[in-house]
């Protein structure tokens, strides 16, 4: 009986125990599936919620990085630098792509790494939303977008659009939901088999070492979650995401880590980036223009803003290339830093130099220094004055590669203006200035320089639509009849372009070409003229005359390696023998790049054409240059000839000397701008070659030339005394 009712209470007991371990496992089973959906639903939560504004902020900050970039660029409509500038962000996994817009609205340039067929309804939205605010966000399904407007001196240029991704963000997300349920999902099944175990052997414990495990397991959850709330917000903990447990929930941590730390970097890249100019390390327009609006804010002080260009710039990046251009821009960066360093005999000139100098660089190859003077009982003007000599010296020196110059302008606060936009403005104008002047100089702003600006760009502008019209009816060529001396007979013209405006009438040449050669159209010019020249020259056989033309030839066209192919194609589509086109160049080109421009040299002459080396003395070449470049002869500058007789005895000696000296070369010379009789008398004395000036004729045109040539006896035998 006993047994039997032993067997019962048993039977009962481990009936009671099963049912019991059963519920129990089933409830555990409940809870673990229920704790595994919440901490699911709460990192889903957090994640979600920062997403917008990880890609905004992250949007944001790369619009602040073009805004210092690309507005210049926008300005002049140069699609090909603001495309350079949005590509960097290619391999940027949160941008899709980024649209930049002129004023008109009309497309410059686009980065886009998916082919989309229409973004109208993204593109009116950003239209009409910039057309209330400066600046606007939109979403649009999983896109997400800023615009904004971007300006100079208050003047808009375009805006930009850079659209998100947020599926990327999304994709992040249901990455790591899904590292995190798989990892709560082995949890689960690991710590069921414990409890199954301990169940089977106390349900009291069971219950116990339950509790003790789920407060375990939801501890790490619940600083992760805060590590990840604290990340989205960037509070500031002892250590987030770091001091995990060496388990799944540890690694889960770490990889949190990762992400933090490569955001963290990229962030602080972009902050450094709005401030500081990648190439030269100075500080960019945006910090320029704050620490400016902070300076100014003091009534207190005086402020001078030195704007600078280097000269030539334009020839050297398209005849080296960019990479070349970018070092030279390195190196000018470092000589203006190295004024800080630099011994200056005046104290107080080597104090604002160390102590009140901000130095920048605002792109290209435009330089700001900014000095902050406290005291105002200092001439901000003399001292002006010293500061652009030091950094004249720098290029006067030869300190600079290429033996570059630079061209500055000065603004002075509070004399000229009282704000940011216009003492930079009025620097930049004081630069062009002295630019047209002659560059290698330093001009401070006066109300005149508005004036000439305005009439440079006008002629700019007219010049690019004159170079565009078919057959550039408003271009023809005049030309100065060249003689050799000894026996007064005409051997050859010199060409000379001229512009007849239908509306300014007569633009000099002194204008319109140092702006072709500032604005790169030099090239296209130049082109134009051997159009015309070889035209006059067939007109000139038709009627039996073959003379020889001296062309002016530009440092940038020399040092190209096709203009000898050019100009061979052209001679030959226009019949025209290569020996009745003298080149001439200038100075310029030998000091630039003396290798190239000897090999330039030695081509043109090897292939049947006389070279020139146009207005000798005036430029940076020495005697000793004649020694390594063959040329054919060298002309004189009128400026020389014009001393003649005017009692400026050094240049006198200087043209006796050349004349000389070219019969040491056995090359010839030519002398420019004879005016009196007295001046060809003396050249004639000094068995001077050739000659060319008022004396004999001023530049004509081609139709005028052929009654000139009627009047010069024994013409075609004097040809050939070339």
């Amino acid at each position: 009986m006993r047994a039997t009712i032993f067997t019962k209470l048993l039977a009962i007991l481990l009936l009671t125990i099963s049912i019991m371990v059963s519920m129990f496992l089933f409830v555990a089973h409940s809870l673990n599936d229920d704790f595994i959906d919440r901490v699911y639903n709460e990192v889903e939560f957090v994640l979600n919620e920062n997403a917008t504004d990880f890609l905004l902020t992250h949007a944001d900050k790369n619009m602040d990085y073009l805004q210092g970039e690309i507005v210049n660029s926008m300005y002049f409509s140069n699609a090909d630098e603001i495309l350079s500038s949005i590509n960097k962000f290619t391999n940027d996994s949160s941008t899709d792509a980024i649209y930049v817009f002129d004023k008109n609205q009309q497309l410059l340039a686009k980065m886009s790494k998916y082919e989309v067929k229409n973004n109208t309804q993204l593109f009116e939205e950003a239209e009409y939303l910039l057309g209330i605010h400066d600046e606007a966000y939109i979403q649009i399904d999983q896109k997400l977008a800023i615009a904004r407007s971007f300006y100079i001196y208050d003047e808009p240029v375009g805006y930009v659009l850079i659209v998100s991704n947020k599926d990327f963000y999304s994709n992040e997300i249901d990455v790591s939901l899904d590292v995190i349920q798989s990892l709560s999902l082995i949890q689960r099944d690991k710590h069921l088999y414990q409890y199954t175990i301990v169940v089977t052997l106390s349900t009291l414990m069971f219950l116990i070492l339950a509790g003790t495990l789920l407060t375990r397991l939801l501890k790490p959850v619940r600083r992760l979650k805060q590590d990840i709330n604290n990340f989205g917000e960037r509070s500031i903990t002892s250590k987030p995401f770091e001091d995990y447990p060496n388990d799944e929930f540890g690694e889960l941590a770490r990889s949190f880590k990762m992400m933090r730390d490569k955001v963290t970097k990229r962030e602080q890249e972009i902050v450094r980036l709005a401030q500081f100019d990648p190439l030269t390390n100075l500080y960019n327009r945006n910090y320029l223009i704050n620490r400016f609006e902070t300076i100014i804010t003091d009534q207190n002080t005086q402020v001078i803003c030195l704007y600078m260009d280097l000269d030539n710039f334009k020839e050297i990046n398209d005849t080296f290339g960019h990479d070349e251009g970018d070092l030279l821009i390195q190196e000018v960066a470092g000589h203006l830093a190295m004024l800080r360093t630099k011994e200056h005999e005046d104290p107080f000139l080597q104090k604002c130099f160390q102590e009140c100098m901000t130095l920048s660089r605002l792109g290209g190859d435009e330089f700001v220094l900014l000095f902050q003077i406290q005291d105002i009982s200092i001439s901000v003007y003399s001292l002006g004055y010293q500061i652009a000599n030091e950094v004249k010296a720098l290029f006067r020196n030869r300190l600079v590669s290429y033996h570059v110059s630079s061209s500055m302008g000065l603004s002075l606060y509070p004399l000229d203006g009282a704000t940011v936009d216009e003492l930079m403005k009025k620097a930049d104008i004081a630069m062009y200035s002295a630019k047209s002047k002659g560059k290698g100089r330093f001009e401070f702003f006066n109300e005149e320089m508005s004036t000439a600006l305005a009439r440079d760009r006008m002629i700019e502008q007219n010049l690019i639509r004159a170079l565009e019209e078919e057959g550039t009816p408003q271009f023809h060529m005049v030309y100065q009849p060249q003689y050799y001396l000894r026996s007064d007979k005409l051997v050859g013209v010199e060409s000379l372009v001229r512009w007849l405006h239908p509306e300014q009438g007569f633009i000099s040449p002194a204008e319109f070409i140092p702006i072709a050669e500032r604005k790169g159209m030099i090239e296209k010019l130049g082109k134009v003229t051997v159009q015309l020249i070889l035209e006059d020259m067939k007109q000139w056989r038709n009627y039996g005359w073959d003379i020889p033309v001296s062309w002016n030839l530009s440092t940038v066209e020399l040092l190209k390696t096709d203009i000898v192919d050019y100009l061979i194609s052209e001679l030959k589509r226009a019949n025209i023998d290569r020996d009745l086109l003298n080149i001439e160049i200038t100075e310029t080109a030998l000091v630039t790049d003396l290798n190239r421009a000897k090999k330039q040299i030695n081509d043109l002459r090897q292939h049947g054409f006389r070279v020139w080396l146009d207005d000798f003395g005036t430029g940076y070449s020495s005697l000793s240059i004649l020694g390594e470049v063959e040329i054919d002869g060298l002309k004189i500058d009128r400026s020389f000839v014009s001393a003649i007789g005017n009692g400026e005895t050094s240049k006198t000696l200087v043209v006796d000397a050349l004349v000389q000296l070219t019969n040491t070369f056995d090359i010839y010379i030519v002398a420019e701008g004879i005016e009196t009789k007295e001046q060809l008398e003396y050249l004639k004395a000094t068995r001077c070659h050739y000659g060319q000036g008022y004396f004999y004729s001023k530049p004509i045109c081609a139709d005028q030339m052929l009654d000139y040539f009627k009047q010069s006896a024994e013409l075609k035998s004097a040809v050939n005394a070339c």
